[in-house]
């Protein structure tokens, strides 16, 4: 099916992109195949994860970056737990408040982030050079809705609260 026709429904997009969005992550991703060995295991996956969040975000407190990635307090309170003990991130008093606990990059997380964005780009690039200037335009000027989708996207996920916490958002009862 093509999507050349000027007024496309957004069922025939959603089902394109429903197709098209989880092979591209798939082979976009570094695997397992590629490194010598089994894909990371879920507690890796889910300390990059966190490594990602909050190389965009900055500083979090342990609430706000669970909420962010979605998963229960105990989740992220064991990923960072793992990551502390791996240097990739530190936790530290809130000044303002010395019950809460902020979470960020250590000087090896952030090199770690480097090093990963890096190699992503490095990978995409590579695919890119070999579509013509038509594509690489096609998709540049794909862009901006596709970051408006994902906002969009973002919007509705956040508005539901941590995956499988069974917690409701602030003010729900």
């Amino acid at each position: 099916m093509s999507l050349t026709q000027s007024n496309i429904s957004a069922s025939t997009l959603a089902m394109q992109l429903s197709e098209l969005l989880p092979a591209m992550h798939f082979l976009l991703r570094p695997s397992g195949r590629e490194r010598g060995h089994e894909p990371p295991s879920p507690e890796i996956r889910g300390q990059f994860r966190m490594m990602k969040t909050l190389h965009h975000a900055g500083q979090l407190t342990m609430q706000d970056l669970a909420e962010a990635m979605h998963v229960s307090a105990p989740t992220v309170t064991g990923i960072v737990k793992r990551g502390v003990a791996q240097g990739i991130v530190a936790r530290t008093a809130d000044p303002a408040d010395g019950r809460i606990v902020q979470v960020a990059l250590t000087e090896a997380g952030r090199a770690q982030m480097a090093a990963a964005v890096k190699a992503h780009v490095a990978t995409v690039e590579r695919l890119l050079v070999e579509l013509d200037a038509d594509d690489r335009r096609a998709i540049g000027e794909a862009l901006p809705a596709l970051e408006r989708l994902l906002a969009v996207a973002r919007d509705r996920r956040d508005a539901t609260g941590p995956r499988g916490s069974g917690c409701r958002r602030k003010g729900e009862r």
